[in-house]
């Protein structure tokens, strides 16, 4: 599993083990390879997400691999463990929790304010 947010000289991943039994051999060279090839260029391109960029921005979030990573991540987790308000989207409590996290206070945003303008 590639973990979002380190730096781009880091290597490191963690290791999901499916089958307990199984034994696998890995080549260091060839994951070394990997590992650059993603630090160097997936994480370099930018992603479609499934919200607007300003929602992104406002939550300091981008189009990149590691913001797309962490917002794919949190909205496993919504879909999986939500209690919130029901009208709200998984995308928009996603993005609450990334604030959250993140230590990102947002603004209460009032539809009947937008009806009065």
């Amino acid at each position: 599993m590639l973990p979002p947010w380190n730096r781009t000289s880091v290597n490191t991943t963690a290791l999901l083990v499916t089958d307990p039994d199984a034994v696998r051999t890995y080549d260091h060279g060839d994951y070394e390879g990997y590992m650059f090839y993603h630090n160097r260029y997936t994480r370099q391109v930018a992603y479609d997400m499934p919200c607007e960029t300003e929602a992104l921005h406002r939550v300091g979030l981008d189009h990149g691999w590691d913001s797309a990573a962490e917002l794919l991540i949190l909205l496993q987790y919504v879909r999986e463990h939500s209690q919130g308000n029901a009208s709200d989207s998984d995308v928009e409590r996603a993005l609450a929790l990334s604030a959250t996290l993140s230590g990102i206070e947002l603004e209460k945003r009032n539809d009947d304010d937008d009806d009065e303008a």
